[in-house]
C-alpha cells in the first residue's frame, strides 16, 4: 500500500512540477496576424532548399506562413469573392511588412491554411497552401 501512495505522490509532484509558462513568443508581425485573422496560432518561417540534379542545381527561398485556424478566413470561405478579397488583404499586408526587412529574404510567399477539428479523442487535420511569387 505505501509504494501505490508514493507512486500517486510522484504522479502529482510530477505534474505539479511541469511549467505553465510554455507559452510561444511571437514576433510582431506574428501577433498583428493573430489578432488580425483571430487564429489560434500563427507559424512563420523562411525556407532555404537548394535540389542539384543532372548537375543543375536550383534554389528555393520562401516564406511559409502557416495559419491555424483563422476565424476571419474560414468564416467566409463559402464565398469566394469576399475570401480571396481578405486573403489578398492578408498577403499584401505580410508583404508591406517583411519586404523591406533585411532578415527576410525570400522570392515567394506559401500561406497555409489549417483547418483543425476534434471530436472526443479523434482529430482531423485539412489544410491548403496557396503560393504568391514575389519576384
Amino acid at each position: 500500500m505505501s509504494y501505490f501512495k508514493l507512486y500517486i505522490f510522484l504522479i502529482i509532484t510530477t505534474l505539479s512540477c511541469q511549467s505553465s509558462d510554455n507559452k510561444t513568443r511571437y514576433s510582431e508581425v506574428e501577433s498583428i496576424l493573430i489578432t488580425k485573422t483571430q487564429a489560434e496560432d500563427v507559424s512563420m518561417t523562411i525556407i532555404n532548399k537548394s535540389s542539384t540534379s543532372e548537375g543543375l542545381t536550383t534554389y528555393e527561398d520562401y516564406l511559409q506562413v502557416e495559419l491555424y485556424k483563422p476565424k476571419l478566413l474560414l468564416d467566409i470561405k463559402f464565398n469566394q469573392r469576399i475570401y480571396k478579397e481578405r486573403r489578398d488583404q492578408l498577403v499584401s499586408f505580410l508583404l508591406d511588412s517583411l519586404t523591406y526587412d533585411s532578415n527576410f529574404k525570400f522570392d515567394e510567399l506559401r500561406l497555409r491554411i489549417i483547418e483543425k477539428e476534434r471530436f472526443l479523442i479523434f482529430r482531423a487535420e485539412k489544410s491548403y497552401t496557396e503560393t504568391f511569387k514575389i519576384r
